[in-house]
């Protein structure tokens, strides 16, 4: 996976704009920011130059696209989590998943079946 250019939590609110109304028009992000979370016109307009400046998305001709899909964003966002919080440990962070009951069990045996999948292919 390439790497995730690392993306603040405003940020990300802001991503879920633009992956919804991609390709979208300053104005009209402007107008979604102001009426969802009554962000200023220039608190768009920082958020989309900085998310610009390290290539998220493109703003050109006063269109928004987004550079990566939100999958990829979340999954970049998760392991870089894993990285800082659990040392890259896997198994820490399902220890805490698992002990504070937070896997649902359609959830731990969609992740059986993953899992098997990713060992049978190795």
């Amino acid at each position: 996976m390439k790497n995730i250019p690392p993306i603040y939590d405003s940020e990300y609110d802001l991503m879920e704009f633009i992956w919804l109304m991609a390709p979208v028009k300053m104005k009209d992000l402007c107008f979604a920011g102001r009426e969802a979370r009554d962000w200023k016109r220039t608190t768009v307009y920082t958020m989309v130059t900085r998310l610009a400046q390290r290539g998220v998305v493109s703003f050109e001709n006063g269109v928004v696209t987004p550079n990566y899909t939100k999958k990829q964003i979340q999954q970049g966002k998760t392991l870089e989590f894993i990285e800082r919080f659990y040392e890259d440990d896997m198994s820490e962070f399902m220890d805490v998943m698992f002990y504070k009951n937070k896997l649902k069990k359609s959830d731990a045996k969609a992740m059986k079946d993953m899992l098997e999948e990713y060992i049978s292919k190795k």
